[in-house]
């Protein structure tokens, strides 16, 4: 992404070991978009940087299961439990973002699959994009990332 030039003030940087030394939870998103003057630290496991949840722009978690992993779609049976755990997942890292940051409200993007969803969190609720697919309609993932 961040060859294709969609946002170029920001910068995407995976984030699958390294936690923020300031967050005591240890807590580690899969990735994040940063303001280009506001990268994050390197880690000790290269090539990945440490989180950094007092810049992070746009939280981004991915996810394997297109339906046990979608804590806002309907499941399968015996999906309930594990849609519970990536919701609870979801909004301890909003909690994080808003102990860190002075914000009213963030987007966050959920890959599940090959779909994906865009959530709007305030510090009263959380808002969804219909699930959609990223790979048919890349359009709509990359105009939100350009605004």
């Amino acid at each position: 992404m961040n060859k294709a030039d969609i946002s170029p003030n920001f910068k995407f940087f995976a984030h699958p070991y390294a936690s923020d030394p300031a967050d005591p939870t240890e807590q580690v998103i899969d990735c994040g978009m940063y303001p280009d003057n506001h990268r994050p630290r390197k880690s000790s496991t290269p090539p990945y940087a440490r989180i950094d949840w007092s810049w992070i722009e746009i939280p981004i978690e991915c996810k394997l299961d297109t339906v046990a992993h979608d804590p806002f779609g309907e499941g399968a049976e015996g999906t309930a439990e594990s849609q519970k755990k990536v919701y609870e997942q979801l909004l301890s890292y909003a909690e994080l973002v808003f102990k860190f940051q002075q914000r009213t409200f963030f987007f966050m993007i959920l890959f599940l699959g090959n779909d994906a969803r865009i959530l709007r969190f305030d510090r009263s609720s959380v808002f969804v994009t219909e699930k959609f697919s990223y790979r048919k309609d890349g359009r709509k993932l990359a105009d939100f990332l350009k605004r």
